[in-house]
């Protein structure tokens, strides 16, 4: 906080739950100009404006917008995830970037860092030994990142970066993940202190770990174990189960509807005037049969069917006596066109067999 206040301006607002008033404190280039008693909620607000405004230099190499406040945002929410009894918020330009509610619940403070969705596709680890003691959270092998910046391990409270815990995360996945892909995890290790060097780092984050390589293999261990009882693949006998019983069901309801009724195809001989041809008329006659007996066991409605059926026959009937007399009277047009037809080749004949006469008969002369 000293070397962020020497180069900024800096509003800081804090009050405990035992005073009875809070302290304002308002710091420029790392001068205090302000201090004075307020009235303010327990807790603690800290503004920071106009960074490196005193060193120019310095503020030369300040990277693009978008880039810092990504670097802020991944520092906020690693305090957010070491911390979920705080509650966090950053808001940039007005807009709310993230907000935990400082409950003590890390599967929320997950959700309001990750989305309430990821969150729920979450599922607790929890172990320990006699050196260490492992809890967090992981996601199922579907919900993945494209890099290893969405593991997060806490040591005693505070976030650490260490290549071994993050190696030992994926391979606890083994082979469920797919290659190029990594989780999302929030592991909280607490172990004796004696067993962690702190001072590798100036910023704390990198840390060597006595019994790393027991550490390694615990937490593998656990989030194997932990996958394990998830129902990551559906069962395949249990599919095949179902699609031989649907299709049992749909195969007996063919045969119900082929019991009920039955095509059959009757062909005439029609004459089309226009053309003046014959051609084989077919068409398909649908007959109920056996329906009386079997719809009548079930709905007791026989004597509607049977009205039905006799109705069917009459139609039948009056439809047969029209086909014949349809068929009579296209066989009398072919007899008459025949006839016609003869009468004129006989005259055509006729007169070639009188042309062939005449046309000797001059020859001759």
């Amino acid at each position: 906080m000293p070397s962020i206040a020497s180069v900024s301006e800096i509003t800081l607002e804090t009050a405990t739950k035992e005073a009875i008033q809070g302290t304002y404190l308002y710091l420029r280039g790392g001068k205090v100009e302000e201090n004075q008693p307020a009235a303010l909620r327990q807790g603690t607000k800290i503004i920071v404006e106009n960074l490196f405004y005193n060193t120019p230099a310095r503020l030369k190499y300040v990277k693009t917008l978008q880039t810092e406040l990504a670097h802020i945002g991944d520092i906020v929410n690693r305090l957010a995830l070491s911390h979920p009894d705080i509650a966090f918020h950053l808001v940039h330009e007005g807009n709310s970037m993230l907000s935990t509610s400082g409950n003590g619940d890390l599967k929320q403070t997950i959700a309001g860092i990750y989305g309430v969705q990821t969150a729920k596709k979450m599922r607790e680890i929890k172990t320990e030994d006699l050196d260490f003691k492992i809890s967090g959270y992981i996601t199922l092998p579907e919900v993945t990142r494209a890099n290893r910046n969405y593991l997060s391990t806490i040591v005693n409270g505070r976030y650490i970066k260490n290549f071994a815990l993050n190696k030992a995360i994926v391979n606890g996945y083994g082979s469920k993940l797919m290659v190029g892909r990594f989780p999302i995890a929030v592991v909280e290790i607490e172990m004796d202190p004696l067993l962690v060097d702190v001072n590798v780092h100036p910023t704390k984050q990198e840390v060597r770990l006595s019994k790393e390589q027991e550490l390694t293999s615990l937490l593998s261990k656990t989030i194997n174990e932990r996958l394990r009882e998830e129902d990551l693949i559906p069962n395949a006998s249990d599919n095949l189960n179902f699609n031989k019983k649907e299709e049992q069901e749909n195969t007996n309801a063919q045969q119900l509807a082929m019991d009920f009724t039955e095509e059959k195809k009757t062909s005439s001989l029609a004459y089309d005037k226009n053309s003046g041809d014959f051609y084989v008329n077919e068409s398909n006659d649908i007959f109920v049969e056996n329906s009386v007996d079997k719809l009548g066991d079930k709905s007791g409605k026989i004597d509607n069917l049977q009205e039905d059926s006799i109705g069917n026959a009459d139609m039948t009937k009056d439809h047969r006596q029209a086909e014949e007399l349809e068929r009579k009277n296209a066989g009398n047009e072919a007899v008459e066109k025949n006839e016609r037809i003869q009468n004129v080749c006989f005259k055509r004949r006729s007169w070639t067999i009188l042309s062939s006469m005449f046309i000797k008969k001059k020859i001759g002369k």
